[in-house]
């Protein structure tokens, strides 16, 4: 069961990860992404101090574990 509000938002974050990456075949869980310093959906490294844009795009890497090419091709 989860226990606090955070808990529970990462758990659907997780979910949300995990059903968009077997609807495109291809991708991973957010929080293996984020354990591995990996894009979620692409799987790219995300472990450079220049992989993100600026520190915005590297708060959203924490929270959707997407990489800058990835969150520009969401948010486009």
């Amino acid at each position: 069961m989860v226990g606090s509000r955070s808990d529970y938002i990462a758990v659907l974050l997780d979910r949300i990860a995990e059903e968009l990456a077997s609807i495109s075949g291809h991708g991973t869980s957010r929080t293996y992404a984020l354990e591995n310093k990996i894009c979620a959906w692409c799987e790219a490294d995300c472990s450079k101090d220049d992989s993100f844009r600026d520190s915005a795009s590297k708060r959203e890497y924490l929270i959707s574990a997407l990489c800058q090419k990835c969150q520009d091709d969401f948010f486009r």
